[in-house]
């Protein structure tokens, strides 16, 4: 893409974060110096953000700084927060990252430049989970080589053309905190609007898993209610008709598993009562939500 004659950035970087503190600015602090370097923007779009004075003086002076641009939302959700990140960029590229990542050293630039081929329409980064090593592994995200024609996105390494993304509805708003099937959705939407995903790992970060914050199911200060924890999984279940029952039935498995059957619920009998309430009224709110936005 060239961008020499124009004043906006050529990419438009996007943190959404919920509840994480010092990991947020050791990502900020990895991702700005490439942001920097290429004139790209920086916008971290946080959701009741509750920070350690420290963290919020921090976030602060890099925004009245112009280093990033920073807004604390009074609403949590990942894919609203995608969204509203979204309408505040000034780039034709967006590029998401987790809050609790470590970018390799030209991960932004090795997303920018696969958009000099108009075809690809979205680019799915390596990730690594702190502890591992890339390999081989065709159609995983740690895989060591390029794919050319790649049919899934990782929500907390990936971008976008900003066009496309609004093309394809943006990030489904009827998932919350827990949006664990948000990418998902996103790359089916992309596949059926005939857009092309490339896989390039030189894109890659390191997910560091910090295991509070974020989507975190078992973060037992997380304050979501236990319908919640298993609904973004029936959603899709109840959405993804064109999928055969074997792959519906393994999202059922899966959402009993964030739900009444995840550990602490297990470990705890006396929480069984709340946890399979809350997975009948995520089931039905799962149901209707999905009738009232029709096929995906």
């Amino acid at each position: 893409m060239d961008e020499a004659n124009s004043s906006a950035p050529s990419i438009s970087v996007i943190i959404c974060t919920f509840r994480r503190d010092d990991v947020l600015v050791q990502t900020i602090e990895h991702l700005l110096p490439q942001c920097e370097a290429m004139g790209a923007e920086l916008l971290v779009i946080d959701q009741l953000a509750d920070h350690p004075v420290g963290v919020q003086r921090r976030l602060d002076a890099w925004h009245r700084a112009d280093r990033i641009r920073y807004v604390n939302l009074t609403r949590s959700g990942l894919t609203h927060a995608r969204n509203v990140g979204a309408r505040m960029a000034r780039a034709p590229v967006l590029a998401y990252f987790d809050d609790d990542i470590l970018p390799a050293r030209d991960t932004v630039q090795s997303h920018l430049r696969n958009y000099s081929d108009p075809s690809v329409a979205a680019v799915a980064g390596q990730v690594v989970n702190l502890g591992k090593q890339p390999i081989h592994e065709p159609g995983g995200f740690s895989h060591i080589e390029p794919i050319e024609q790649f049919n899934a996105l990782y929500g907390g390494n990936f971008s976008i053309r900003r066009d496309v993304y609004w093309a394809i509805g943006g990030s489904d708003e009827n998932l919350s905190v827990h949006a664990y099937t948000e990418d998902t959705i996103l790359a089916h939407r992309l596949a059926n609007g005939g857009h092309r995903i490339r896989y390039d790992p030189a894109a890659s970060v390191v997910h560091l898993l910090h295991p509070s914050g974020g989507c975190r199911l078992n973060d037992e200060s997380q304050p979501t209610d236990e319908s919640e924890k298993s609904f973004s999984k029936l959603y899709w279940m109840f959405v993804a008709t064109h999928m055969p029952w074997t792959s519906r039935r393994r999202l059922l498995w899966e959402a009993l598993r964030h739900g009444p059957l995840r550990r602490p619920n297990v470990m705890n009998p006396w929480r069984q009562p709340k946890a399979w309430l809350g997975f009948t009224r995520a089931t039905v709110k799962a149901y209707r939500k999905a009738r009232d936005c029709g096929p995906p």
